[in-house]
């Protein structure tokens, strides 16, 4: 067995916290380097199911009493989204500058989203606020010393991000989000309605909140698929809206994906700029391969010419029922009204100076 201490592991970055074991009180590490974590699109089960690589356990508790020993660091900032709007791609990019990482939907985090979900009452003990700082402090440490760390969480950890916020009041957030139109397009791509994926979403969502039942809506109604991505998209955008007017608003951005596409250069300049980043680099990331390929497989080649393409045929195809989607979607007044609702507690990086 691999023995090592925790000032060992946790000097070296390559030590990654992969998962938390509540019923031992125990976090597992996973040793994988920088530039794999920066080349992978996710960091949960899907691609460390079968990594093989060295594992170590260490105890919760000596991991908590080491880093509140004057070991915790600062984060350099999260990034929040909703689902398919272009998170992936943009924290690779953020990635780039300074020798910095871009941990992407971690796994540890992802269980804990599903630990609160089946544990509601866990919020209310001391403990919970410390194992979500601890993750997360063990997430957030940089791979380089001038470099930074951005945590991407995945949509399905929403209900995480409060708790976060509150821990790091003086962090930076950007929210990124897509239209309505876009999300449902999106689903469209991936086959079938991409029926499981808002099937699930729904059901944690419904868990997270009471939007369903203020509504009169049942997830046992017969509900038209599409029609399930417009509350998924509606709920996502709703949750985050009613968190961030808790926090400064100096401190939180959003980025709607249309405009990131429509001027890469000058949203990314903005980002950079609201992380605190001087954006030197700029011209080498925008020339980036990652730029001109998919964002979750570098391997294919795929840009905004290629995007529309199969945006056009999509809506072409299923151009009825996305109208009759979109026609529906006006009876909750979080849509109707969206573009005031998501400023009402969210400055725009596009109008950022």
């Amino acid at each position: 067995m691999l023995r090592l201490t925790i000032t060992e592991v946790l000097k070296n970055p390559d030590w990654h916290a992969c998962s938390f074991d509540h019923k031992n009180m125990q976090i597992q590490f996973v040793k994988i380097k920088s530039s794999e974590i920066n080349n992978v699109p996710f960091l949960d089960d899907r691609y460390l199911t079968n990594y093989q690589s060295e594992y170590i356990t260490v105890s919760f508790t000596n991991l908590s009493t080491y880093l509140r020993q004057g070991n915790s660091i600062k984060p350099d900032g999260f990034i929040f989204h909703t689902a398919f709007c272009g998170s992936t791609l943009i924290s690779r990019n953020m990635a780039l500058i300074r020798g910095g990482c871009s941990i992407r939907e971690p796994n540890i985090l992802k269980e804990l989203a599903i630990l609160k979900r089946l544990q509601p009452e866990i919020i209310k003990t001391k403990m919970w606020k410390e194992v979500v700082w601890v993750c997360t402090q063990l997430l957030c440490r940089r791979y380089q010393p001038d470099g930074m760390t951005f945590i991407k969480p995945s949509n399905f950890d929403s209900n995480l991000i409060e708790d976060i916020m509150i821990l790091y009041p003086d962090t930076k957030f950007l929210f990124l989000y897509s239209t309505m139109n876009a999300y449902i397009i999106s689903n469209l791509k991936r086959g079938g309605f991409n029926l499981e994926f808002n099937e699930v979403m729904l059901k944690s969502l419904n868990i997270d909140s009471t939007f369903l039942s203020e509504n009169k809506i049942s997830l046992n109604d017969d509900i038209e698929p599409v029609n399930k991505m417009v509350l998924v998209w509606v709920m996502q955008v709703l949750n985050y809206s009613n968190i961030f007017k808790k926090f400064k608003l100096d401190n939180i951005a959003v980025l709607n994906f249309e405009d990131y596409l429509t001027n890469t250069e000058g949203a990314l300049h903005r980002c950079y700029e609201f992380f605190g980043i001087k954006p030197e680099k700029i011209q080498s990331v925008i020339g980036n391969a990652i730029n001109a390929k998919h964002s979750k497989d570098t391997s294919k080649e795929y840009d905004s010419e290629k995007k529309n393409e199969e945006d056009n045929r999509l809506k072409n195809k299923y151009g009825e029922q996305i109208d009759k989607a979109l026609i529906w979607a006006k009876q909750f007044s979080c849509y109707e009204n969206r573009e005031t609702f998501l400023n009402l507690s969210l400055v725009s990086i596009s109008k950022r100076k």
